[in-house]
């Protein structure tokens, strides 16, 4: 009791000098509760900007590659990579995903197109063959492609969007052109004279609204009203049962589990037949626009830390 007593005393005694103590103690702590809050957050979202720029990874060109082949026999011979190799590539246990997007430019069997300027079409008369394709049909593995859904710029207003084999999308201005509601069934085949293999049949699941920037002068296949969107599988599966031909070429976009996997997944990628000018980049312009400051962010709160921890050692 005689203690505490005593240090009350102490503590009126010294009002003024107790206060000033209190106030430097109390700024210390919440500005280095502050600081990490920053330090935590800023770390946080380096993390989430890493995965999402730094995991994405492209097939380029390695000019020093290059460079050597045409100093050592003149000009290099830079082969296509293939779409089986692509496939390939996407089986390794150092990716989070890889999304695939195929297109195919083909006609609709008894359908009309935007763009096109030959009349009406004849319900009851059936596409000939040796007609230029006037649709354009894609197939993609997975919903982040559909950069268009995500922007507003298109936006299903009947039915859904598409998520079993052959089933589609099309959009309201075609649907309207050719009669087509949620339901129904259209076919598209290649309008090649010698190509008799069956068309392809997708039942319509949805219809969207499309806000994209019209091409109408540059033919019905580049008019985006135009594209019957469908999953890859129902794409791979026509292809390879139904036609039995190149139909597509596949493109391809890796995404890493960890931004360090980088060199191991490049590695493993020529081991698989990659040819040595290609090689495996990542998205540094994104990266380093984004990434890069947030990292500042991170060092400018660490040195702030470290100045309010030595500016409370001298009291």
């Amino acid at each position: 009791m005689y203690i505490l007593k005593n240090a009350a005393k102490n503590l009126l005694r010294n009002k003024g000098r107790n206060m000033i103590i209190a106030f430097i103690m109390l700024s210390m702590l919440t500005f280095t509760s502050i600081s990490m809050i920053i330090n935590s957050t800023t770390n946080q979202v380096i993390e989430n900007y890493k995965k999402q720029f730094g995991s994405e990874i492209y097939l380029t060109y390695d000019e020093e590659k290059i460079r050597e082949q045409e100093q050592n026999g003149g000009w290099a011979d830079i082969p296509e990579i293939s779409d089986e190799l692509k496939l390939m590539l996407a089986d390794s246990d150092y990716l989070k995903e890889t999304q695939i997007k195929v297109q195919y430019q083909a006609c609709g069997v008894d359908l009309k197109s935007l763009g096109e300027d030959d009349g009406p079409a004849d319900p009851n008369a059936p596409i000939s063959y040796g007609d230029p394709p006037n649709l354009t049909v894609y197939g993609y593995n997975s919903p982040g492609l559909l950069t268009e859904f995500k922007t507003g710029k298109r936006k299903i207003t009947s039915g859904k969007m598409f998520d079993q084999k052959n089933e589609c999308v099309i959009s309201e201005d075609f649907a309207k052109l050719n009669h087509l509601e949620v339901g129904d069934t259209i076919k598209i085949r290649s309008g090649m004279p010698d190509e008799d293999f069956p068309p392809l049949t997708l039942t319509i699941c949805g219809v969207y609204f499309d806000f994209t920037e019209s091409k109408e002068e540059y033919g019905p296949i580049y008019q985006p009203k135009n594209d019957i969107l469908t999953t890859y599988d129902t794409m791979k599966d026509y292809q390879e049962n139904v036609a039995k031909k190149r139909l597509y070429e596949v493109q391809t976009t890796y995404y890493l589990k960890s931004p360090e996997l980088l060199e191991a997944f490049n590695q493993e990628a020529h081991k698989k037949g990659l040819h040595p000018s290609y090689k495996m980049a990542t998205d540094e312009i994104s990266y380093n626009r984004i990434v890069k400051p947030a990292e500042s962010l991170a060092g400018v709160s660490q040195i702030f830390l470290i100045g309010v921890l030595m500016v409370g050692q001298l009291f």
